[in-house]
Order: structure tokens, then sequence, then C-alpha cells
């Protein structure tokens, strides 16, 4: 893990998102979502991945 990181569980993820869980699910299945990584089972989102996805796509709407 990096250090000095948050990490989010997806429903963490989504409210930062401002999404619902589902649709950040169906994001991760179709490889558009923010990127993610598993610990076993788990699903966690690194905070600079989140801000990483909201940037991209928020120059993109510009």
């Amino acid at each position: 893990m990096h250090q000095g990181s948050v990490y989010f569980t997806e429903e963490q993820a989504a409210e930062r998102l401002h999404i619902s869980l589902s649709t950040l699910r169906r994001w991760r299945k179709k490889g558009t979502g923010p990127e993610h990584f598993h610990f076993g089972d788990i699903i966690r989102y690194r905070d600079t991945a989140l801000e990483a996805f909201v940037a991209k796509y928020s120059s993109n709407a510009a």
C-alpha cells in the first residue's frame, strides 16, 4: 500500500463521487471507473485515484 494514502471502501468511494454504488460497480465492470485494487476479496479505492478520475472527466466537460 502507498504510504500516506487514504483508502475508501466501495460505499465510501461512491459517496465521495456523489454516485450510486450500483453506478460505481457498473463502471468498474466496464473498466471505465476510477482505478481500484483488490485486497483479497475486498475492493479499495485510493484517494488519489478518485481525485484523478474526477479531474480527468472534469477537464473533458469544459
